[in-house]
């Protein structure tokens, strides 16, 4: 499930990258997406964006939890310093998104002193416990692209939150940001009647609306055995999301592979092997043995 939330998150902030931006850093300006991989490195960042800060480029690194976990801050400075060294040494600004309460969390900045009290470093970066934030704070600032969030946050768990993300996501025509929305509202709403009611919320609108968009046809899917029924491209993203769910390090390896592809039988077969798959050369054994071909 965590790799459920994750990756539609990182679908959401990837849908509209200045809001996200402007967000985190209002006055800075989205200039491109850079890829999330370091050579050498088996680490990953959920996303890695080169922005313009007063008119000079900076990185901004974003990373999605669903959990909570120790020694996530070295990793967040892993990270930072990698991504920094790849891209011409630009000063890498690190933001991490926590999306459920799930203990106390790791506060910046991450300092770490000798025994003597000495301070050797100290990394700052952004840490945003979305539970925490109040609905206002996210409809005031008036960034549509974000309201699917809003779920999330404090009071958020609420149908009439629901109403108001669908007033104001829907004018904007983008069924592809109404559809982000009604999944991720799906998937926080657990109670039967409140799941019936935001499906007729939506209703509401035309399900021709949601089915045309890329978002409905590679997230409709509710487990395993709906998820192989889809198209390729489905398939695709089912396969890589089994590899990043459990074996991040194959994750570059895995979406190769699966544009190579264009048999939906051959995509079935490596899915049904890597959910059982045990061991990471196991992994990496079923994603190189798949072969390009044509159905």
């Amino acid at each position: 499930m965590p790799g459920r939330w994750d990756d539609i998150i990182k679908r959401l902030l990837r849908h509209d990258p200045q809001q996200l931006v402007s967000w985190l850093l209002e006055d800075a300006v989205f200039k491109s997406e850079l890829s999330v991989e370091i050579k050498r490195r088996d680490i990953y960042a959920d996303a890695l964006y080169e922005i313009l800060l007063n008119e000079q480029p900076v990185l901004l690194e974003v990373e999605i939890q669903s959990t909570n976990k120790k020694l996530i801050p070295e990793r967040l400075l892993e990270y930072n310093i990698q991504a920094s060294r790849a891209n011409e040494h630009l000063p890498v600004l690190t933001c991490i998104i926590y999306l459920f309460d799930d203990g106390k969390t790791p506060a910046p900045p991450y300092v770490k002193t000798l025994p003597n009290g000495y301070e050797v470093l100290r990394f700052n970066y952004i840490r945003i416990e979305l539970w925490k934030l109040s609905t206002e704070e996210i409809l005031q600032r008036g960034l549509v692209g974000l309201y699917p969030l809003l779920p999330f946050t404090a009071g958020g768990k609420n149908l009439d939150i629901i109403d108001t993300m669908i007033e104001e996501i829907a004018p904007t025509g983008d069924k592809d940001l109404l559809t982000l929305a009604y999944t991720l509202a799906g998937l926080v709403f657990h109670d039967p009647e409140d799941q019936k009611k935001i499906k007729r919320s939506f209703a509401m609108l035309g399900d021709h609306i949601l089915e045309k968009s890329w978002a409905y046809q590679e997230i409709k899917q509710e487990g395993r055995e709906e998820g192989i029924k889809q198209g390729l491209e489905s398939l695709r993203n089912v396969l890589i999301g089994a590899v990043q769910a459990h074996y991040p390090a194959q994750v570059a390896l895995a979406t190769r592979k699966a544009q190579e592809i264009n048999n939906t039988e051959i995509l079935q077969t490596a899915i049904l092997q890597l959910l059982t798959a045990r061991h990471e050369d196991e992994v990496q054994h079923i994603l190189l043995s798949m072969e390009p071909t044509t159905e």
